[in-house]
């Protein structure tokens, strides 16, 4: 069905358009000088004490693929990503993918999740506790929510710096991985807002490779009845035609989807045109972040266009905001 066709021609144009302003830019002889900056490793702590060891690429810094000439631009602009590995993953099967959406601007920022990677131990009581992940259960994974929400807080520290703009927030999740990204795009549009403060609804797309419905006994049912999640949120879903082991699960979710955004009387190509839903299909069965590896596929590319059509182009429908809270106390 036209539906499920592999739907990289909006993505791929996407990413040509991406090529396209890049190649446009020209940079002084000052600027020739500058350099795409290397990751920052760095250990965050989570609100329920876990030591979290995520990479930083920082964004801002634009290269010309043909020149190599690099080129900055303004923080404001700057389009956040955070990218989630699947079980038994780490947060290093994401840095090629990562240095690609750098070299086009974006800031990235990838987890190690609590009992995965480096990410092992948690403050208990005062004393740490080495992560045992084969012993999580449900309220473990369920607990993951807090690693998000510290890559989050350390975003809203550079949103306020000027060096990236939250209101752009992109959020990449394989497997398992994926299925946190949507549980936790509902908490972000869950949060109550103040008169003077905005609190979340951040989020504005999401990538899912491979997702799953459930793991662990945690699943996405409720997430995707969420009224953003469900009618409006940015979705693309990326799994192998060849993979069968995900992709029943992956076309399950696009199609819960689906039926929400579907117009009365809309054929399938009306329905693809708006670009708020997307399936894509490769032909491999690789799944997970194996999609993202150059192995002849264009997934990263089909990504980037992504990106480039969901938010770069629409950065005047989320101007940057300073989010610092009302209540904290001013700089000294």
């Amino acid at each position: 069905m036209f539906a499920r066709v592999l739907r990289s021609v909006p993505l791929a144009a996407g990413f040509a358009a991406s090529l396209a302003v890049i190649g446009a830019l020209q940079c002084s002889a000052a600027e020739n000088a500058l350099h795409i900056p290397e990751p920052q490793n760095m250990t965050l702590e989570t609100a329920d004490g876990v030591a979290l060891a995520c990479s930083y690429y920082k964004g801002g810094f634009v290269q010309n693929l043909k020149t190599k000439e690099v080129t900055a631009i303004s923080g404001k602009e700057v389009v956040p990503v955070i990218m989630l590995h699947g079980w038994n993953g780490k947060r290093t099967e994401y840095d090629y993918t990562a240095r690609v959406l750098q070299q086009f601007g974006h800031a990235v920022v990838v987890p190690d999740l609590r009992g995965h990677g480096e990410s092992l131990t948690q403050k208990v009581g005062g004393r740490p506790v080495t992560y045992n992940r084969d012993r999580m259960g449900r309220a473990g994974v369920e607990s993951m929510i807090y690693d998000i929400e510290a890559v989050r807080k350390f975003l809203l520290e550079k949103n306020d710096a000027q060096e990236l703009n939250l209101e752009m927030l992109c959020v990449v999740g394989a497997d398992f991985g994926a299925a946190l990204a949507i549980n936790w795009a509902s908490v972000d549009w869950s949060r109550q807002q103040l008169p003077a403060f905005k609190q979340g609804n951040d989020v504005k797309a999401i990538v899912l490779l491979s997702p799953v419905q459930s793991f662990k006994g945690v699943t996405v049912t409720q997430a995707l009845q969420h009224p953003v999640v469900s009618r409006s949120l940015g979705v693309l879903i990326v799994h192998g035609q060849e993979d069968s082991k995900n992709a029943k699960d992956a076309k399950a979710i696009y199609d819960r989807l689906a039926k929400y955004r579907a117009e009365p009387g809309a054929n399938a190509k009306d329905r693809n045109a708006r670009r708020d839903l997307l399936l894509l299909e490769p032909p491999t069965s690789l799944s997970g972040t194996q999609l993202l590896t150059p192995r002849g596929l264009t997934v990263n590319q089909d990504l980037v266009g992504y990106i480039h059509g969901r938010l770069t182009t629409k950065k005047g429908d989320y101007p940057w905001t300073a989010r610092k809270h009302p209540l904290t106390a001013p700089d000294r």
